[in-house]
C-alpha cells in the first residue's frame, strides 16, 4: 500500500483544497502547508519504496480489484526498478518547489486553487509512472492535461497566461486523442490492456523473421499515435508552441511545468517502449535531435530570460527523446532527473533577491543542464555547444534588475540550493561516461561569455535574429492550423446548437399546440356526453317517480 500512498496523497491534497471554498473556508497560507505536508509524506513513502528496492526487491504491485469489464483492466499500480529513481526524484522536486512557493507566495494567486492544481498535476505524474494498464495510463494522461491547464491558467488576470492556458489545452487535445486511438488499437489487436501481458505476448513471438515482421507491422500505427501523444505533451516539433508561453505564468507553476510536466512524453515512451515499433522509436530520436537544435537556436535569440529558459526546456527534452529513441532509457531517465532539479533551481533561484546564494543556485542549475546530453549524434554535440552559449546569456540576463524578485528567507533559499546541488551531482554522474560532453558545454560557455562582453562578434542578419526570436513563425502556423480548426468546429457546433434549439422549440410548441387542441376537443365531447348523461338521468328519475 506504500505505492498507493505516493500516488494518492497529492490527489487527496488537491481534493481538499478544491473543496475548501465550497465549504466556506478560506485557507490562505494554510493551503500551502496542506499541499507541502501531503507532498512530504508522498516523498517519504517513495524513499521507503526505494529502500525496499535497494534491499533486493525487483518490482512492487498494488492491486485494488477490477474497475472495467475488460481483460487486463484491473485497478492496479506497478513499479519496476528502472523507474524507482524517477518516482523519488519527481516527488522530491515537487516537494522542494512547493516549499519555495510556500515561503515566497506570489501576489494575485489564490493559494487553494493553486495548491489544488499543483497536487492534481503531481498526482497525475505519479500515476503516469506507476499505472499498470493502458486505460489507467490514459486516465492519468487526461488528469495531467487538466492539471497543466489549471496551473498555467492560475494567473488568469494576465492575458498572456490565459492565452498560454488555451494553447496548452488545444495541443493537449491532439495528444490525448492520439493516445486514445493507440489504446483502442492495442486492445483491438491483443484483446488486453495490461502492459505486462502485452510485453510478454510481444516477446513470445520469438525470432522468426516472418513473425517479427508481422508483429512490427501490427505495432507501427499505434506506436506512431503514441509518439504523437508524447511529442504534444513534451512540446516537441511541431507541437512546441504551447510551452514557451508558460513563461508568463507564476514562478512555481512554471517551475513544475518546465521541470517535470514537459518530460511526461519521455516517461510515456519509456513506459510503452516494450510495445512500440522500432521505427517509431527511431522517429522519436530524429525528431528529438531536430527539436533540440532548433529550440537551442531560438533560445539564443531571446532577450527575455523567461522565454530563454522555456526554449531551453524544449531543447533539453529533445535530447531526452534522443536517448529514449536510441535505446538508452536509463540514460534518458538520469537526464530527466538532472533536468528536473536543474530547471527548478534556475526558475526559483532567478526570483530570489538574495543575490549571492540565489545567483549561485541559478548558475549551478544552469551548468548542470548544460553538461547533460546523450553521447551520440552530431546534432547532440551542436546542441550541447549552443546550450553552453545560451547558458552564459541566461546568467547575464538574470543579473539584470527585476521588479518581481522576492525575499524568500532561508526556507526558499535552502530548497533552491538543494535542487541546484542535486542537479549538478546528477549531471556529473550522467556525463561521467562521456567526458567530451562537459568539455563541449564549457566551450559553449566560454563562447557565450566572449559574445556577452563583445570580445567576439558574429554578424547576423537582423531578419534572421527576428525570425529566431519569434520561433520561426510557428505561432502563425499554429493559428492557421490547430486554432483555425478548433474555431471552425466551435462555430459549427454553435450554429448546430442554435438550429437544434430552434427545431426543438418549434417541435415542442407544435406538440403543445396539438395537445391543447386535442384536449379542448376532448373536453367538448366529454361536456356534451355529460349533458346527455345528466338529461338521461333526470328523465329516468322522472319516469321512476311517475311510475311509482
Amino acid at each position: 500500500m506504500t505505492l498507493l500512498v505516493v500516488v494518492a496523497l497529492p490527489f487527496a491534497a488537491a481534493i481538499i483544497l478544491a473543496l475548501s471554498p465550497l465549504l466556506g473556508r478560506r485557507l490562505g497560507r494554510s493551503a500551502g502547508a496542506i499541499l507541502t505536508a501531503a507532498l512530504a509524506l508522498s516523498f517519504g513513502a517513495a524513499v521507503a519504496i526505494a529502500q525496499a528496492f535497494v534491499a533486493g526487491k525487483t518490482s512492487l504491485v498494488a492491486e485494488f480489484g477490477a474497475w472495467l469489464p475488460l481483460r487486463g483492466s484491473d485497478l492496479a499500480l506497478r513499479l519496476d526498478t528502472p523507474l524507482v529513481p524517477v518516482l523519488v526524484g519527481l516527488t522530491a522536486v515537487a516537494l522542494l518547489v512547493a516549499l519555495a512557493s510556500l515561503a515566497t507566495p506570489e501576489a494575485g494567486t489564490d493559494p487553494a486553487r493553486f495548491g489544488a492544481a499543483f497536487g492534481l498535476t503531481v498526482g497525475a505524474l505519479m500515476l503516469v509512472v506507476t499505472a499498470r494498464d493502458l486505460l489507467l495510463l490514459f486516465a492519468a494522461w487526461e488528469l495531467l492535461a487538466a492539471g497543466t491547464y489549471l496551473l498555467v491558467a492560475d494567473r488568469r488576470d494576465r492575458p498572456a497566461a490565459a492565452a498560454a492556458a488555451l494553447r496548452s489545452f488545444v495541443v493537449a487535445r491532439v495528444g490525448d486523442t492520439a493516445l486514445l486511438v493507440a489504446v483502442l488499437w492495442y486492445f483491438a489487436t491483443f484483446r488486453s490492456v495490461d502492459l505486462g501481458e502485452l510485453a510478454q505476448r510481444i516477446d513470445g513471438f520469438g525470432t522468426q523473421p516472418d513473425a517479427v515482421a508481422r508483429l512490427q507491422a501490427a505495432l507501427l500505427v499505434p506506436s506512431l499515435f503514441v509518439l504523437v501523444a508524447a511529442l504534444a505533451r513534451s512540446a516537441q516539433l511541431p507541437f512546441q508552441v504551447w510551452l514557451p508561453n508558460t513563461a508568463h505564468t507564476g514562478t512555481a507553476a512554471s517551475a513544475l511545468v518546465q521541470s517535470s510536466v514537459a518530460a511526461a512524453g519521455v516517461l510515456l515512451l519509456v513506459r510503452l517502449a516494450p510495445v512500440l515499433n522500432a521505427t517509431a522509436l527511431a522517429a522519436a530520436a530524429a525528431i528529438g535531435a531536430i527539436t533540440a537544435v532548433f529550440a537551442a537556436s531560438v533560445a539564443l535569440a531571446q532577450s527575455d530570460r523567461r522565454q530563454l529558459v522555456a526554449w531551453s526546456t524544449v531543447s533539453q527534452v529533445g535530447l531526452m527523446f534522443v536517448g529514449v529513441g536510441a535505446g538508452s532509457a536509463s540514460f534518458a531517465m538520469l537526464q530527466l532527473l538532472a533536468h528536473a532539479f536543474g530547471k527548478s533551481a534556475v526558475l526559483l533561484g532567478e526570483r530570489l533577491r538574495a543575490a549571492r546564494v540565489g545567483a549561485l543556485a541559478l548558475a549551478t542549475g544552469a551548468l548542470a543542464i548544460a553538461i547533460i546530453a546523450p553521447p551520440i549524434l552530431i546534432p547532440v554535440a551542436l546542441t550541447v555547444l549552443l546550450t553552453g552559449v545560451y547558458t552564459a546569456r541566461l546568467l547575464g540576463l538574470s543579473a539584470a534588475p527585476r521588479h518581481d524578485r522576492a525575499d524568500g528567507g532561508r526556507l526558499a533559499l535552502a530548497a533552491t540550493v538543494v535542487l541546484a546541488m542535486t542537479a549538478l551531482a546528477l549531471a556529473v554522474v550522467t556525463a561521467g561516461g562521456s567526458p567530451w560532453v562537459p568539455l563541449v558545454a564549457l566551450a559553449g560557455l566560454a563562447i557565450g561569455v566572449a559574445l556577452a562582453r563583445g570580445a567576439v562578434r558574429v554578424p547576423l542578419a537582423p531578419w534572421l535574429v527576428a525570425a529566431a526570436r519569434s520561433g520561426f513563425a510557428f505561432d502563425e502556423l499554429y493559428r492557421a492550423s490547430l486554432m483555425a480548426a478548433f474555431e471552425a468546429v466551435a462555430r459549427s457546433l454553435e450554429r448546430g446548437t442554435e438550429r437544434v434549439v430552434e427545431w426543438a422549440g418549434d417541435e415542442i410548441g407544435y406538440v403543445v399546440a396539438r395537445g391543447s387542441r386535442g384536449l379542448d376537443r376532448a373536453q367538448r365531447r366529454y361536456a356534451r356526453a355529460g349533458e346527455v348523461v345528466a338529461i338521461a338521468a333526470a328523465a329516468a328519475l322522472v319516469a321512476f317517480w311517475s311510475l311509482r
